[in-house]
């Protein structure tokens, strides 16, 4: 089933390495609460909006990323949670997850509110157990943060991920093992494991431009990769997509769903969606998402328009049809960062093809990098570290 998506722009403080939306939570000359209504008013709106094209769409996933979803306070996850159940049809045994900072995890209130609502499922963005580390990146946290974040978060939920990073910069590999057995303590569920990646225009792009942080070169990086296969392995937490890692039963679906290229619908300043065969994404602006939301609004009201003929309402110039060459290689692309791989037999009925004749160059060449297990290739798990090599093949 498809998937919903709610994005929360804000943050306490910008990440020195993040390139995702987000905006300060604490707007200038106003106050926390007042940008925090209007923001989900907003989404109580889009949802009333979206909600007539996908009206007879039963949802299994929501999902809160951001920003920092665990901003939001009581008064406004109510709004839209209210909102998500009154416009979409939720799954009884949907999968509801909230992603958070530590230092907001750590407030047992906001956790058993959280799970009261519906929530099944939190992710918390711990990145490493260094604290040296965490100023470096400019993480609003500290590692006894961390730590009783994890152990708050273990007392309320069953289902709960950790978020870690690779290759920051003045960290080693006895760092990386550290946090690891760390996170690993408190029974966490599900581990994703990003390798730091420098985005334009950000502190941290910067810093490494003029020489003030080091990162490890690509050898060093595929080593903590290495051993992050390793330790995770040896506690029953196995990984089943290029980053992400899990105990039996405890795969992220609404991720999964993504990677199987399913359908999702996004909600909010900046949130990307695919419904229909199209991608599209609200403006990644604050002022312009509000614009786009009050403009459907009035425009709903007029009786002479044909309104929500398609979801994307707000995505007037961010629409993408997906052509059959493009949606094939989506199909191989995504498919091939999970360890399953994809099913040779479906992809041929989805898409019209004879899947070992048309890539068979591919296949060939890069034979050592394949197993077929049954009606599925998948890449090999040595070989994941350079998948984007191996992807390139089938363009």
């Amino acid at each position: 089933m498809p998937g919903i998506y709610i994005h929360i722009p804000f943050c306490k403080k910008k990440c020195a390495y993040c390139g995702f939306y987000s905006v300060p939570f604490l707007k200038s000359g106003g106050d926390y609460a007042e940008r925090f209504d209007g923001y989900a008013k907003l989404l109580e709106r889009e949802a009333e909006l979206q909600s007539v094209a996908v009206k007879d769409t039963a949802f299994d996933t929501v999902y809160f990323g951001g920003g920092t979803p665990s901003l939001l306070g009581r008064e406004n996850f109510e709004r839209v949670f209210s909102a998500l159940h009154k416009n979409f049809k939720i799954d009884g045994g949907a999968e509801i997850t909230v992603e958070g900072n530590p230092s907001d995890f750590v407030d047992i209130k906001r956790l058993l509110f959280l799970r009261d609502e519906g929530v099944n499922r939190v992710s918390v963005g711990i990145q490493t157990m260094n604290g040296g580390t965490l100023k470096k990146i400019g993480r609003a946290q500290t590692p006894a943060d961390n730590l009783a974040a994890l152990r708050r978060v273990a007392e309320i939920f069953d289902n709960f991920s950790a978020d870690i990073m690779l290759g920051l910069p003045g960290e080693n590999g006895d760092d990386l093992e550290r946090t690891l057995a760390t996170v690993s303590s408190f029974g966490v569920k599900h581990i994703s494991a990003y390798a730091l990646k420098i985005e334009e225009n950000t502190p941290l792009c910067a810093a490494a431009v003029a020489g003030r942080v080091n990162l490890p070169d690509d050898d060093t990086a595929s080593g903590y990769y290495g051993l992050v296969l390793k330790e995770l392995k040896k506690r029953g937490i196995e990984r089943y997509e290029v980053s992400n890692f899990a105990k039996r039963g405890y795969r992220s679906r609404h991720n999964l769903n993504y990677w199987k290229r399913g359908e999702y619908l996004g909600l909010g300043a900046a949130a990307h969606s695919f419904m229909n065969g199209e991608r599209f994404e609200n403006p990644p602006d604050l002022d312009a998402y509000a614009a786009a939301v009050n403009a459907e609004s009035r425009a709903a009201e007029n009786t002479e328009r044909p309104f929500a003929v398609s979801a994307g309402l707000l995505a007037a110039g961010n629409r993408r049809k997906i052509s059959a060459d493009d949606a094939l290689f989506e199909k191989i692309m995504l498919g091939l960062r999970l360890s399953d791989g994809i099913s040779v037999s479906e992809t041929e009925k989805e898409f019209g093809i004879n899947f070992r004749e048309k890539y068979a160059a591919a296949l060939k060449k890069l034979d050592r990098c394949f197993s077929f297990k049954g009606e599925n290739i998948a890449v090999k798990g040595k070989y994941f570290y350079v998948l984007n090599s191996v992807l390139t093949e089938f363009l």
